[in-house]
């Protein structure tokens, strides 16, 4: 009879369900020259999954473990979504404001000034505040509301267009003025509008816009020529649905 021979496997190579060290009973080292007799030295390389009995694993120390890779991938995850928050949430909307206020000064030829404009990244809420058209001047108010707010929605994603569930504009006031008989202090925002633009757009930008409303809006009529002056107060409009989606055309 063969001598037997009680072969031990190194538990940080060959491990069980419970992280133990295996133990078996083979036959004599001679037979199997890459087993370890018991209180020689471990293998100083990885054991093949072959050598290892029933139910027991061989793993390698040089390779992460899968709550390793799960770790980095949440923290890849954290480190995404708060960058997008920064650059989305913090460093956009100054940048926008800029934008929009040269945007809209390039189109009406008047002064535009916007005092704050906040989005939300994760729920694509935008307000702004403090938004003043001025006069030809560039002293008086023109034209100025309280507080806008829009509610966009997450299809804009896939639809490539701005879409909105809601648009609140809030306290918009509006100075109009007759100063002679066929001139306004609007007159010269309807001329720049009126005049074709230097190179013609490609095409009409898409957009849908749902429960707009606008609320407390005034306007207050100064006609000189005749001495009179005519207010329109508490003004409500709302309107469902605007949309040049080719969707919603059909």
């Amino acid at each position: 009879m063969l001598p037997r021979a009680s072969v031990k496997f190194n538990s940080k190579y060959c491990t069980g369900p419970s992280g133990a060290a295996g133990s078996i009973v083979g036959r004599s080292p001679a037979l199997h020259p890459r087993l370890t007799v018991a209180n020689s030295e471990p293998p100083a390389r990885t054991l093949h999954s072959h050598l290892c009995p029933r139910g027991v694993n061989a793993t390698d120390p040089t390779h992460p473990k899968p709550s390793h890779r799960l770790r980095n991938a949440v923290a890849g995850v954290a480190i995404a979504v708060g960058l997008y928050a920064i650059v989305v949430g913090l460093l956009a909307p100054p940048l926008a404001k800029k934008i929009i206020a040269d945007k809209a000064r390039e189109k009406l030829g008047r002064v535009v000034v916007i005092d704050d404009l906040t989005f939300n990244p994760f729920t694509l809420a935008a307000t702004a505040k403090g938004f003043r058209i001025m006069e030809a001047d560039g002293k008086t108010p023109f034209a100025t509301f309280d507080q806008l707010d829009i509610d966009g929605s997450i299809t804009s994603v896939y639809r490539l267009a701005p879409v909105a569930d809601q648009v609140t504009l809030a306290g918009l006031k509006v100075n109009l003025v007759r100063d002679s008989d066929t001139h306004y202090n609007v007159s010269d925002i309807l001329a720049k509008l009126a005049t074709p633009p230097a190179k013609p757009e490609s095409g009409n930008a898409e957009f849908s816009v749902s429960n707009i409303r606008l609320a407390n809006a005034r306007i207050d009529f100064d006609d000189r020529p005749k001495g009179a002056k005519h207010v329109v107060s508490e003004i409500d409009i709302a309107i469902p649905f605007i949309s040049n989606l080719p969707t919603h055309l059909k």
